[in-house]
């Protein structure tokens, strides 16, 4: 019998090598099959099946090989799919190489909505803010020209989420932070410090601060926790003492209202001093928000509820230095183009107006629509006939 063992062992390992294959294995399609999933795929996508799209773009992907990285439809319905099934790392090669393609193209078009949509969000997925908020403002100019409602709302709020991640605020809240683990704590030279560094650091959600500590307006050294949750219980049975303070933050936007070409009245929102800033000073909008933030509960001329950005850039840009002019709150807001707030009947009034335009044109629209067979057809089908490319070829006929 030992001498058997050996014998045993071979046969062991060769055993797999002469296993029949196994039977959910698929063979790659045919050339004509190829075309039929494509077409498939690109159906399913215009019917909103992004699932099923995605494993017919999938299974062509595989079958081409090497050739799919230059197959410039394959390559747009992956980045679609991809980007709305959150599926990251597919999203991001796919739209990397569906934009490449259209550079490279000899007459290249604007790219349809969809897809622009689909780019910002993998640019979001790699962590560039800046890019995907300029290619979310290219898609809501795109559907502001095309009279596209849905998606122009949709890239409006793409454009604020992509302004969440390049400009991050924090809110005030009274308690502890629970369920969730501590990152690190350390001794900042202030509370704006503190919270410049958890903004810096992708996984801190929130930090917190001794409570007599945040209260005091010229503290020399602030230690701060920071941690990877944002889930604030009472620590009211605590001694006033053991208290602490917390500030989570504001996610996926900021928590700060742009108002572009308005002001603010001085009487209702006088001039602040926040602790470590001066009123009218060189300051980067995302440090002025985390002065802002730390000053929130200070009292007197240390307040701030907001600050002006003394430039005629209708966006800024995280980068660049603006001046700043902060603001404490004495009243309701009054916001104008110039010092004397509108009045209610002027702000009714405008809001009826921009109302009546908007259903305006989407009874034009609806009469367009109607009125064209093709188009109608096409709506009856289920396409999006508000995007303006909706007869091009490829996965956004």
């Amino acid at each position: 019998m030992p001498a058997l063992r050996p014998l045993a062992r071979i046969l062991v390992l060769l055993a797999p090598a002469h296993l029949p294959a196994r039977k959910d294995s698929k063979p790659a399609p045919a050339d004509a099959d190829v075309g039929t999933l494509l077409s498939s795929a690109h159906h399913a996508l215009k019917k909103g099946f992004h699932q099923k799209a995605f494993d017919h773009y999938r299974t062509v992907h595989r079958s081409l090989s090497s050739e799919a990285y230059e197959h410039a439809e394959l390559q747009e319905g992956l980045c679609v799919c991809a980007a709305r099934l959150r599926k990251e790392k597919v999203a991001i090669s796919a739209c990397g190489n569906a934009s490449a393609l259209r550079e490279r193209s000899s007459s290249p078009s604007p790219p349809p909505l969809p897809l622009l949509m689909a780019k910002g969000e993998a640019q979001l997925f790699a962590s560039e803010p800046l890019a995907a908020r300029s290619t979310f403002r290219a898609a809501l100019r795109a559907a502001e020209a095309g009279e596209a409602f849905r998606l122009e709302k949709e890239a409006r709020d793409a454009v604020r989420r992509a302004e969440g991640r390049l400009f991050v605020s924090f809110s005030r809240q009274r308690g502890a932070i629970v369920h969730g683990t501590a990152l690190r704590t350390s001794s900042f030279s202030s509370l704006t410090d503190a919270l410049q560094a958890c903004a810096a650091e992708r996984w801190c959600k929130a930090l917190s601060v001794n409570l007599l500590t945040a209260s005091k307006a010229n503290a020399k050294v602030v230690r701060a926790t920071l941690y990877n949750s944002t889930i604030v219980s009472s620590d009211a049975q605590q001694p006033p003492s053991a208290r602490t303070m917390s500030y989570v933050r504001d996610a996926p936007e900021h928590g700060y209202a742009s108002f572009p070409a308005s002001t603010l009245d001085l009487k209702l929102y006088p001039r602040a001093t926040p602790v470590g800033a001066t009123s009218g000073e060189l300051l980067t909008v995302a440090r002025a928000m985390l002065l802002c933030d730390a000053n929130a509960d200070k009292g007197g001329a240390n307040a701030c509820a907001g600050f002006v950005v003394q430039d005629e850039a209708e966006e800024v840009e995280p980068g660049v230095a603006y001046r700043i002019e902060f603001r404490m709150r004495k009243g309701a807001a009054s916001l104008g183009t110039s010092t004397e707030p509108p009045s209610a009947a002027v702000r009714a009034a405008t809001e009826r107006a921009k109302k009546a335009d908007r259903n305006f044109k989407l009874i034009a629209r609806a009469y367009e629509v109607l009125s064209d067979r093709a188009t109608r057809e096409a709506y009856d089908r289920g396409e999006n006939v508000d995007d303006p490319k909706w007869r091009a070829s490829g996965p956004f006929a």
